[in-house]
């Protein structure tokens, strides 16, 4: 397995932020794993190319170079209630070297000014409870808890 590292991490300066292709789908790999969430490379090229199809979700990749750092996932949604759609950030990580270096920072604002773009009203994350580094970087970024709650049921 690739493991998405380097020896001395810079600033994320030279990191910029694109679109995913197919050929980004074994560090795509790496990075879900990193999640928590392990697939083969063919479910990856699977899901990348059932995510083509879809036009309100996008796929970005943070890359230094010729090497992915990070990754988000963005999508947004219509309302009823309100004037406006709403992003939704699905997954957001950083590879193992890069962490702490700007890499989830560009990631979000990129994933940010994709919601402007789109014309959507705000952006909204989930993260595990567990996660407490997580809430922190997000809260850091200006993120709060908000007035609802989230539930999920599972459709087995």
């Amino acid at each position: 397995m690739t493991e998405l590292s380097r020896t001395t991490p810079q600033l994320a300066g030279s990191v910029g932020v694109r679109p995913v292709v197919h050929t980004d789908a074994a560090a795509v790999q790496v990075l879900l794993e990193d999640l928590g969430y392990p697939m083969s490379l063919d479910d990856v090229h699977s899901r990348l190319r059932a995510l083509d199809g879809e036009r309100s979700t996008k796929v970005l990749v943070a890359v230094d170079g010729d090497q992915v750092a990070g990754l988000a996932v963005v999508h947004w949604f219509e309302l009823l209630e309100k004037p406006g759609p709403l992003a939704r950030l699905l997954a957001l990580v950083v590879g193992r070297g890069y962490r702490g270096t700007g890499v989830g920072r560009r990631l979000v604002d990129a994933a940010e000014a994709l919601a402007k773009r789109t014309g959507c009203l705000g952006i909204e994350v989930t993260t595990g409870v567990q996660r407490d580094e997580a809430q922190s970087f997000y809260e850091q970024l200006g993120y709060g808890t908000g007035e609802s709650r989230y539930y999920r049921k599972p459709l087995s």
